[in-house]
């Protein structure tokens, strides 16, 4: 993109010969509006054309910007009400295969409420990993030895569904079952590698045989068909890694499927839990959810409750903030200039 080139010098004879058409011959009120108007209008052209020319330069000096400056993002959520939807499925079920025809409209309508995690296990399944066979085992899916099955918050569907509907009073089950709410707040700064999550807690319901859980999903994992047994070859919410950070200081379990890792940096559980962890991600987290959960396990080996849960997703909180105003003031100069010159040539059509 090249600079827009500098208005030459005829632009500033305009002043000149609208005067001069203003005053020329009859000087009467009427002439000398109608110059006036001339001259407005097109010393607004004039100023457009200056507008222009800058915003022209200030695309260019953009343009030239640290490529790691525009994957910086900063969010914040607060809330804490998300349930947590653990589906266990495999690439070989066939049955799991009847369900993805209508999961997906279920996921959108209740974007808002729920969030659907995808657990393969490790045997004869390409897509199981060290996370997912860890959380099979946790929740007690491992155990029961069928898919599909549904975990809300912890809890197993006494009977799995087989229907949105089933699905949807399943969901407002577990949202009831939660007697007391607390409230979560996650600021996540993501950068070209790393990804920073503050994690505080209002107000806990206990502190006592929690943890916090970190869970990395990978938006859309796709399977050669080859490798599909049931056909599906576009898996959403696929479990990459698994981060789970105890409260009473006993060690962390951090694993991870692909190049990421983390630290947590410091943390605090006396009234309020504070939490800060840096996760190194080669996307800065764009291809990927990051689900922060707080949960209570009265051993390890119970399956763990959710008391608390928020989703950080990069892509769905863009910041618009770095939209110039510039453009639409050339637009409003424009439309002002383009008013005030018809009304002149109508003037001057009537006259």
């Amino acid at each position: 993109m090249g600079r827009a080139d500098a208005p030459d010098a005829s632009a500033y004879s305009y002043y000149s010969e609208a005067i001069r058409d203003g005053v020329k011959g009859d000087c009467s009120e009427g002439s000398l509006q109608m110059g006036l108007r001339v001259v407005y209008s097109r010393a607004l052209i004039f100023a457009l054309i200056i507008l222009l020319s800058i915003y022209g330069e200030t695309l260019v000096t953009e343009s030239k910007a640290e490529p790691a400056a525009e994957f910086t993002k900063s969010v914040t959520e607060r809330g804490g009400a998300l349930v947590i939807m653990e589906q266990a499925t495999a690439t070989w079920c066939e049955t799991c295969a009847s369900h993805e025809q209508w999961l997906p409209n279920f996921d959108a309508v209740n974007h808002a409420r729920v969030q659907r995690v995808a657990l393969h296990p490790v045997q004869d399944d390409p897509l199981g990993n060290a996370a997912t066979s860890l959380r099979l085992l946790q929740n007690g899916a491992a155990e029961k030895g069928y898919v599909p099955l549904y975990h809300f918050d912890g809890t197993a569907e006494q009977l799995t569904s087989q229907n949105a509907g089933q699905m949807q009073s399943s969901l407002l089950t577990s949202e009831s079952d939660r007697a007391r709410f607390e409230v979560m707040q996650v600021l996540a700064n993501s950068s070209l590698n790393n990804i920073e999550l503050m994690v505080e807690i209002e107000s806990p319901i206990t502190i006592a045989n929690t943890s916090i859980t970190v869970m990395i999903i990978n938006k859309m994992t796709l399977l050669a068909p080859e490798l599909a047994e049931n056909g599906v070859t576009e898996h959403p919410f696929l479990l990459d890694s698994l981060f789970v950070i105890p409260l009473n200081g006993s060690q962390s379990t951090m694993i991870s499927n692909s190049n990421i890792s983390a630290t947590v940096e410091s943390m605090n559980s006396s009234s309020e839990i504070k939490l800060n962890l840096m996760i190194n991600s080669s996307d800065g987290g764009v291809n990927r959810i990051i689900l922060v959960i707080h949960e209570y396990a009265e051993s390890n080996q119970t399956t763990p409750r959710t008391l608390s849960a928020l989703r950080i997703d990069f892509s769905d909180n863009a910041s618009n903030n770095d939209i110039s105003s510039l453009p639409w003031l050339a637009v409003l100069v424009l439309g002002v200039a383009i008013s005030m010159f018809t009304r002149n040539r109508r003037h001057r059509h009537h006259s």
